[in-house]
């Protein structure tokens, strides 16, 4: 099951996505049938998930203190599980370089249709396009809840990440014990109090596997371009492929061929 938050964009089901890895994490997702998803505070860019300044001032007085809203958002940031894509109708030379995967890397194309199909029902996922943002300049929004601004701020990043454009599904993964301190409404009931007495455990260490329809979500595996004159490492995709029991359609990528002066 899956939710897309108000003013967080959804792309149409037809929209590509693209998840580059490792071979290693490629055959674990093939042998557990699961995709992993990681806690956002173990993400490089330290301004996950944080609210910008301009509008926790607009909601000062619904957040009552700011610095302890801050505070709290940062440790709540170990229960946010985010799978991060790549949304693009081509294949992406930057990406293969951002994730160093020239030989043994690993491209997944899928489609946000299909992304949405393979996820089980035992979970509910947010979902939908990361906006980027100047993150000391955006101003307040209208209605939002304490709820939503713990969570709404995941699908916001700051432009110097927008050639990633990414797609993002986050499950937010917290200790029956911690929603407690929430009313009917989605608001915490006391932060200061909250704080004090709530110890905020880790319940994962790096992240989640979450059982997916991995035939659902593959529609075409894509080996990298830096292994242009290597073709037995794709056959050998090819063999793993098979011997999980999978049929998918495993190619070359020929963004280094060297160009068809016949065309």
């Amino acid at each position: 099951m899956y939710n897309v938050l108000p003013g967080i964009t959804d792309p149409k089901d037809t929209a590509c996505l693209w998840r580059y890895m490792s071979f290693e994490k490629f055959v674990s997702l093939l042998a557990t049938r699961s995709l992993f998803f990681t806690r956002a505070d173990k993400f490089d860019d330290p301004f996950e998930g944080f609210t910008p300044p301009l509008v926790k001032e607009g909601y000062a007085r619904t957040l009552r203190d700011i610095n302890i809203f801050d505070e709290f958002q940062k440790n709540c940031r170990k229960y946010a599980l985010c799978s991060c894509w790549h949304q693009d109708d081509e294949e992406s030379m930057a990406m293969w370089d951002k994730y160093h995967l020239h030989n043994s890397g690993i491209a997944i194309k899928t489609t946000s249709g299909d992304f949405k199909a393979c996820l089980g029902e035992g979970y509910d996922v947010l979902l939908g396009k990361i906006e980027y943002i100047d993150h000391y300049e955006y101003p307040v929004p209208d209605n939002i809840s304490e709820l939503s601004m713990l969570y709404t701020w995941y699908f916001h990043k700051r432009k110097t990440f927008e050639h990633e454009k990414e797609y993002r599904a986050i499950f937010f993964d917290v200790p029956m014990s911690f929603t407690e301190h929430f009313d009917n409404d989605g608001n915490v009931i006391n932060l200061e109090t909250t704080l004090k007495d709530y110890k905020f455990p880790e319940t994962h260490k790096i992240g989640k596997p979450f059982q997916v329809d991995v035939d659902r979500l593959i529609g075409e595996v894509i080996t990298s371009p830096y292994i242009k004159n290597e073709e037995w490492i794709t056959e050998a995709v090819r063999s793993v492929v098979n011997q999980y029991g999978f049929h998918f359609n495993v190619k070359s990528s020929t963004l280094l061929d060297e160009p068809d002066e016949t065309v």
